[in-house]
């Protein structure tokens, strides 16, 4: 919940909710309490608890960070996408697809259908 906001800050107000990232990569936020630059936030949706919105910015910004600035990934690439039917791969996929990449999505056969509808070109058993 934003407690106070900069003079600068025109997005947000007192009482709104909030998720996001405040120090990526760097050494955490786990306090009751943190001040961080307003562009490392967004308003929290409504469909989201707390602890739902807390896992979104870290899982999406470790496939961001692998695919992109690790990976260097350009259009028109492929990319296998190990574990795809989780909370980084799933972001993974996307973000590939967003790109242009041809994506190939590993998963257990129960979750093959789910990877498929994220975007993949291919998914595959990982146990077959």
């Amino acid at each position: 919940m934003v407690e106070e906001v900069g003079s600068a800050v025109t997005g947000f107000q007192k009482g709104d909710a909030v998720y996001g990232q405040p120090n990526f990569p760097g050494d955490g936020s786990y306090a009751e309490y943190c001040a961080a630059k307003a562009s490392r936030f967004a308003h929290k949706p409504k469909s989201l608890s707390f602890t739902e919105a807390a896992s979104v910015p870290l899982a999406g910004l470790t496939a961001w960070t692998a695919l992109f600035d690790q990976g260097k990934l350009q259009a028109g690439q492929r990319v296998l996408i190990q574990g795809a039917s989780g909370s980084v791969g799933g972001f993974a996929v996307q973000f590939a697809k967003a790109k242009g990449a041809y994506v190939i999505g590993t998963a257990s056969a129960g979750n093959l259908a789910y990877v498929k509808g994220l975007g993949a070109d291919e998914v595959l058993d990982y146990r077959t």
